[in-house]
């Protein structure tokens, strides 16, 4: 059985993780914001990634707007706005 890769995820979750710990983020008090980010998206990620789509649906609608339309995003381009929408529940043109 093939693992399922989330490519666009994966880059958000190093992107997110690397604001983390960026001087400026760290400096003007926003570290812990882009942590939370960070921790998020990698638990949507490892939800998709298991099949429990639902868990992971749950998940994204106590997150944060922006972060969540990113999450969103990078899943689709990903697997497609069919399957988001079939799966997540969220409507990307």
């Amino acid at each position: 059985m093939k693992k399922l890769v989330l490519k666009n995820l994966g880059k958000l979750i190093v992107e997110t993780a690397n604001e983390a710990k960026s001087d400026w983020a760290i400096k003007e008090d926003m570290a812990e914001m882009y942590k939370a980010d960070w921790i998020d998206y990698v638990n949507v990620n490892d939800l998709i990634v298991c099949g429990k789509t639902h868990t992971a649906m749950k998940k994204l609608q106590y997150m944060d707007t922006l972060p969540r339309d990113n999450a969103i995003i990078a899943i689709a381009k990903d697997l497609g706005s069919k399957w988001v929408l079939e799966n997540l529940n969220y409507h990307v043109a």
